[in-house]
């Protein structure tokens, strides 16, 4: 049972599937693939297992961990070459629609010793009021950068082309020491909603159609708003996608991933009562080199911040 399982959520996953039921599949991307691994001891109980099965048991797994868990067994990069290069850090945060006090975001930037900050579901207002005085806010609807460094608002993408409200994606051109960056705060269409689905399944397919659909159209448009082979360039945000979905992986994969790349261990940035997921990133660029990338507690939000330490190539 536990093999057979295991080998349906595979093909579930990674094998071509038509159309109609990836808006479907793209709701296992929040499920709890721990689960999977409940059925492991029903299958060493009850007559002693041949050394090969238990063989086959292991390899399974292992598998399993490869296949279906986000995790990430990278160490933290190297020092840069000399001690005198300089190195930035940068983080993204979804605040949760004000869960998180404005005092304590400005408390954890300065004590981070933060370059750049990138917020989703941030209360401009509130932030505004609070601003220190050697900190810039930049506020797009729900959409914030929060820097002590010189930028330039490139471009915004709302979503009335989509029928909805709200910003999903800034493009700034932000300035470290005089090298120009290419800056993309993200903040894709959440797929939520569709677990109405497992409510009621044909009254609520059209949900998860939608917010599946949304998911691809805006990965489209906003992976169009830098290029990877810009070299300076960095996307941060909440995602709503971890990087085993089908999404990702068309849109997404070109870049390099922060955290797979200089970050330990599972690295949930969005928790739950059953679950936890990966589904905020920090994408880089050729000419980025990620040092250290690292998730911190939430503060109060259903999110958790991402940073990530770099410096220049």
């Amino acid at each position: 049972m536990y093999i057979f399982t295991s080998f349906c959520l595979w093909l579930a996953l990674y094998a071509p599937m038509p159309l109609l039921w990836q808006p479907l599949l793209a709701l296992l991307d929040y499920a709890p693939r721990w689960l999977v691994l409940l059925l492991l001891p029903l299958c060493l109980l009850g007559s002693k297992p041949s050394k090969s099965f238990v063989l086959f048991i292991v390899l399974t797994t292992l598998v399993n961990f490869w296949l279906l868990f986000d995790i990430s067994l990278a160490l933290a990069s190297k020092s840069p070459a000399t001690s005198d290069t300089r190195t930035y850090k940068i983080a993204t945060f979804n605040v949760a629609s004000g869960r998180v006090d404005a005092a304590a975001i400005f408390d954890w930037y300065n004590s981070e010793h933060l370059d750049a900050l990138l917020l989703q579901e941030s209360p401009p207002a509130a932030l505004k009021q609070e601003l220190p005085a050697n900190l810039t806010l930049d506020c797009h609807g729900n959409l914030c950068l929060l820097t002590q460094h010189s930028f330039k608002a490139v471009r915004q993408l709302d979503r009335r082309a989509l029928q909805g409200w709200g910003h999903y994606a800034a493009h700034y051109l932000l300035l470290l020491d005089e090298v120009e960056v290419n800056l993309v705060n993200l903040h894709l269409n959440t797929p939520r909603h569709g677990f109405e689905l497992l409510h009621a399944p044909l009254s609520n397919y059209s949900a998860i159609t939608r917010a599946y659909k949304n998911q691809v159209f805006e990965s489209m448009v906003a992976s169009e708003l830098i290029s990877v082979d810009q070299g300076l360039s960095m996307i941060g945000g909440d995602f709503n996608l971890t990087q085993k979905s089908r999404i990702y992986q068309q849109y997404w994969s070109e870049w390099s991933n922060a955290f797979n790349k200089v970050g330990f261990g599972i690295g949930y940035t969005k928790n739950s009562r059953l679950m936890g997921s990966r589904i905020d990133h920090i994408l880089t660029g050729s000419k980025i080199q990620p040092l250290h990338a690292e998730v911190y507690s939430a503060m109060g939000s259903d999110h958790k911040p991402l940073v990530l330490e770099f410096a220049f190539q």
